[in-house]
């Protein structure tokens, strides 16, 4: 039996939330954040299930790119359940996101995975992804009051 891959709905959050923990690693309130991506209009938030089993989620993020001119997006996440992981659920996931993508008319699919995990790194390979850059990322302290300011050019 092939798994079921459709759009999120409210009764998924605890099930992603679960899936979120295990790939970021913490636990954390993300009941603002899925909201947003249920309803946001520049989110695409797909889910694969089997017999109302979630084995895995995927989340599209749409926006106009400056740079490049473009709309561009970033797949904010890609997990399966560990315990189902290689059975195709993660393909048929990033097959939708490609398909969502594409019929949004983005030119530019930005998708990132933690420099050892191999398997995704095969997935997204054997999709069409080429390595093109690296990715730096700067943790920001969240707390009311605790803005670094303005930043000139040379600091």
């Amino acid at each position: 039996m092939r798994a079921l891959v459709r759009e999120a709905k409210p009764t998924d959050y605890a099930a992603i939330t679960d899936l979120a923990t295990q790939l970021v690693g913490f636990q954390a309130d993300r009941e603002a954040a899925f909201d947003a991506a249920l309803r946001g209009p520049d989110h695409d938030l797909i889910v694969a299930e089997m017999e109302g089993d979630l084995l895995g989620f995927a989340h599209l993020l749409t926006y106009d790119d400056v740079t490049h001119g473009a709309l561009a997006a970033d797949l904010l996440g890609l997990v399966v359940r560990e315990d189902r992981r290689r059975q195709g659920i993660g393909t048929a996931l990033l097959r939708e996101i490609i398909r969502l993508a594409t019929k949004r008319g983005i030119g530019e699919l930005h998708i990132n995975t933690e420099p050892d995990n191999e398997a995704a790194k095969r997935l997204y390979v054997g999709m069409g992804a080429g390595m093109v850059g690296v990715q730096f990322e700067i943790e920001l302290s969240s707390e009311p009051g605790n803005e670094s300011g303005s930043v000139r050019a040379g600091d």
